[in-house]
Formats: structure tokens, C-alpha cells, sequence
């Protein structure tokens, strides 16, 4: 059995003003009770693209001994290149800001940092196989654009981006293979409940600023080629949901979620080996206390 930890959005930053550091520690205490084999983070590790926001983050990783490209992955998530507004700057301004931002420099600051998690370090999509399991990770950040992604938080898989991970998927050397897509953006909003009114109601407000574009392409690559779990973030909420044959895994509230009840919670992927009686994977919600 190969057992996988499913985080997101920790938004640690060095001054931890934010409690991210605090919370992160206690989750990472928490997956090690569990003896995870692997732990992927899918976007947001860091609140601001800032390096001593990054160095405080691989910091802790080492802190877990999560420097070895077996046992981490992670991929960009939209504060990981454009940040987040900080208290007192207006919209306006912050979009301005957004505009400003050096794309591909604040990414390559995002893979210097954790080149141990990366294949080859700086290029989207990559593909690790571990045991029976491919974990393909995919950049979902959009570049900036003042009607599609003024806040830098939509998502979007390049042309270029797009081309490689379908070549990926059609590989032969994924044939047999569990293979689980990680990457940052949603493909759905959460059904509102009496438990928890308040947090799809925010995400249908702001809908237009933390949308996925191109999901139906996706989809029909995903269901073409096999693809039966994908991992992502970004909602700060945590959750499972099905489109089609493809089930979606929610992990961002392991660490500041923005649910009525505040409670976090992350997953892990139980993959059956050769040598195991269970022949499906199991998904383990854990709540952090």
C-alpha cells in the first residue's frame, strides 16, 4: 500500500502574521503520525512570492525531511506568482500590482526553492512515476490579463502546457499506472449546505475572479486518457466530488480554511500495490484538531 498526504494552501509566510506556520507545523506533525509514504501540496505554499516567504517555507519541509523528490510534490498556486493584496490596499491598486509581476521570474523563485520536488526543476508539466502511481503535476496560473485574470487567482493550462500534457498522458510508460493529475485550480464550486452556508456563497460572488477556463477541454483529455483522480486546492475548503468517472479531491483547508465551522482537514490516497487484497483506492479524510 503506498500512502499519499494531499495538502494545500498552507499561505506560509516568514513573519506568520497570518498563523500559517503554526498551523502548518501541526499539520505536518499530524502526517507523520500517519506515515505517509509521499505528500503533495497543490499550490499556495507561500501567501507572497517573496523569498524569505519561500526559504521559511523549504525551511519546514527539511524541518519533516521532505527534500527528497520521492516523498514531495508541489506545484504553483496563484499567491505563489502574483501574492495576494495585503491589509489596506484596495482593489484597484491591487490589480495594478498584479499587472507589475514578473511571471516567469516569481515562478522560477517558486522551483529554485523546491527543486527537490521537481523532475527537472522549472518545467510544467512533469511527470514522476513512483511504484505504481504517476503523479503529473500541471501550472495552472494564468498570465495576467486585465479582462480574464486582474487579480492573477484564474487558472488557465497554456497552449504550450496543454500540448506536453497530452503527450504525457498517452505515454506508454503510464500504461498500468495510477495516474493522479496535481494542480491549484477547482472544477467545481461546493453545493451550499445548512452546515456550511456561508463559504459557496463567498466563491459564487467572486466566482469571476478564481475561475478555471477550459475545464470542459480538460475533462474530455482526463476521461480520454484514464485519468481517475485529480488532487487541487484553492477553495480553503476540503472536499471530494465526481465529475464523470473522475473523482476530485479538495485538501485546502488543511490549514486556513474559509468554512463556517473553521475545522481543517487534508486526505490521504491509499494506492493498492501488486502485493495488496484491496484492488481501489481508498481516500481517508483527517481532521486536524
Amino acid at each position: 500500500m503506498y500512502r499519499i498526504a494531499h495538502i494545500s494552501d498552507p499561505h506560509l509566510c516568514f513573519a506568520d502574521d497570518n498563523g500559517g506556520g503554526k498551523a502548518f507545523i501541526k499539520l505536518m506533525e499530524n502526517i507523520r503520525e500517519k506515515n505517509c509514504d509521499h505528500v503533495i501540496i497543490s499550490g499556495d505554499i507561500a501567501d507572497n512570492p517573496l523569498p524569505e516567504d519561500f526559504r521559511f517555507a523549504s525551511e519546514l519541509l527539511k524541518e519533516y525531511d521532505l527534500t527528497d523528490f520521492n516523498k514531495i510534490t508541489i506545484v504553483p498556486g496563484n499567491h505563489d506568482i502574483f501574492g495576494g493584496a495585503a491589509k489596506g490596499i484596495d482593489g484597484i491598486k491591487f490589480i495594478y500590482e498584479c499587472r507589475q509581476t514578473d511571471y516567469k521570474k516569481n515562478l522560477d523563485l517558486f522551483t529554485e526553492n523546491f527543486s527537490e520536488a521537481f523532475v527537472n526543476s522549472g518545467i510544467f508539466p512533469f511527470v514522476k512515476i513512483l511504484r505504481n502511481v504517476a503523479l503529473i503535476g500541471i501550472n495552472s496560473i494564468d498570465k495576467w490579463s486585465l479582462n480574464k485574470n486582474p487579480e492573477g487567482s484564474n487558472g488557465k493550462i497554456s497552449a504550450v502546457d496543454y500540448e506536453k500534457f497530452e503527450k504525457i498522458l498517452k505515454s506508454k510508460k503510464l500504461n498500468g499506472l495510477h495516474k493522479i493529475i496535481v494542480m491549484h485550480h477547482h472544477f467545481a464550486l461546493p453545493d451550499e449546505s445548512e452546515e456550511n452556508k456561508a463559504h459557496p456563497l463567498w466563491l459564487r460572488v467572486i466566482e469571476w475572479k478564481m475561475k478555471l477556463r477550459g475545464k470542459k477541454k480538460l475533462l474530455r483529455l482526463f476521461e480520454k486518457n484514464n485519468v481517475k483522480l485529480v488532487l487541487h486546492g484553492h477553495t480553503h475548503i476540503s472536499e471530494i466530488y465526481t465529475e464523470g468517472k473522475i473523482t476530485f479531491i479538495n485538501s485546502s483547508a488543511s490549514s486556513i480554511p474559509l468554512t463556517d465551522d473553521q475545522k481543517k482537514y487534508y486526505h490521504i490516497i491509499e494506492i493498492p500495490g501488486s502485493e495488496d487484497e484491496a484492488v481501489n483506492i481508498k481516500i481517508e479524510k483527517v481532521q486536524i484538531i
